[in-house]
């Protein structure tokens, strides 16, 4: 089944998260839209900004593109059965809607003519769509917005899925949907796979991945939801874990740190002091002590010694953001920063 990850005009607001990321790769409890995607569909393909096609060649070679030479022979007129938005949010609630949209296609159980599903006003997938391979990667990038308005006037699916439209959905998205990613990806570590490594329970709602390590006299809170040590992880002594909670693979806490409630850290983080409700990308360093809350820190980062932000206003009201169209409300009471 051929199905097109794209990216459209409103990721350009999730900025500075997807300045020099692909939409489908952020992070949300644990989860990047690209992992569910690899676990459904084999023959993938990744429609992103000009600027951003070397890095999905080079670190995604899930996302094939179609070059020249593709878009000349028959591969590129074969039909599409799915094209999904990469601005959608990898939860475990979009996870079992994107399950069901591949078990219609396969079993032709769903609708036979094309079908939109909408998230507010965007178009969050097309089931079924008139076009080939070919004439997405003709109009390219900036030819989205052409077929996403013909897209609108499709009948509409009754599949919920949920799209990231501001960098501050992602801080709640995050919260909101730890503990259930983190049980998915439990279910998802019980069958044998590369991707998920098998986890063993050490205690209750303490599971962990071969070759990671625990120092002495580390306090693991899982009252509030489970705790997941990947591959690799090793963390320091004198150290407290209050899930939900997931350290990747190869991330490592430095001693006397305070990791908590919906932290995600991804593989290769170096993280110390106290940290809460954050997710943390790839290669960014947090080591030495303050405090990072309610933040999204991207890769390539270095936080120096003492660095801390403010994740909670003056006033103890909601935070509302200024975004270059205007101002947004968030309805949250706790927000950080997005870096």
């Amino acid at each position: 089944m051929t199905i097109v990850v794209f990216e459209d005009f409103q990721g350009e607001a999730l900025a500075p998260i997807t300045l020099a990321r692909l939409a489908s790769t952020i992070t949300c409890g644990s989860f990047r839209l690209v992992d569910f995607v690899s676990d459904l569909w084999d023959d993938v393909y990744g429609l992103c900004r000009p600027h951003m096609q070397a890095i999905q060649r080079i670190d995604f070679p899930l996302l094939k593109s179609l070059d020249s030479e593709s878009r000349s022979d028959s591969s590129g007129n074969r039909n599409l059965r799915l094209l999904l938005n990469a601005r959608i949010t990898p939860t475990a609630r979009n996870f079992e809607s994107l399950k069901r949209i591949s078990e219609q296609l396969v079993g032709n159980s769903g609708p036979t003519k094309p079908t939109v599903i909408m998230d507010r006003d965007h178009v969050a997938a097309v089931l079924n769509p008139p076009w080939t391979l070919h004439d997405i990667f003709s109009w390219g990038y900036l030819g989205g917005d052409e077929w996403l308005c013909q897209a609108k006037d499709f009948a509409e699916a009754d599949i919920p899925l949920s799209t990231l439209e501001m960098p501050h959905e992602l801080v709640q998205a995050n919260m909101d949907s730890f503990r259930s990613n983190l049980e998915l990806r439990l279910s998802m570590s019980s069958r044998s796979s590369t991707t998920y490594p098998p986890l063993q329970q050490r205690t209750d709602g303490l599971f962990v991945a071969e070759g990671a390590t625990i120092g002495e006299y580390v306090l693991c809170d899982t009252k509030k939801g489970p705790i997941i040590i990947d591959r690799g992880a090793e963390i320091g002594p004198y150290t407290l874990l209050r899930g939900p909670l997931y350290i990747g693979p190869k991330a490592r806490i430095l001693e006397h740190s305070a990791i908590k409630d919906a932290v995600s850290l991804s593989h290769t983080t170096k993280i110390g002091g106290e940290v809460e409700a954050s997710v943390v990308e790839p290669f960014s360093n947090k080591q030495h002590h303050g405090f990072l809350g309610h933040s999204y820190l991207g890769s390539w980062i270095n936080r120096g010694a003492g660095t801390c932000n403010s994740d909670l206003k003056n006033t103890y009201g909601t935070v509302n953001m200024e975004y270059p169209f205007g101002k947004s409300p968030t309805n949250m009471q706790f927000l950080g920063l997005a870096a």
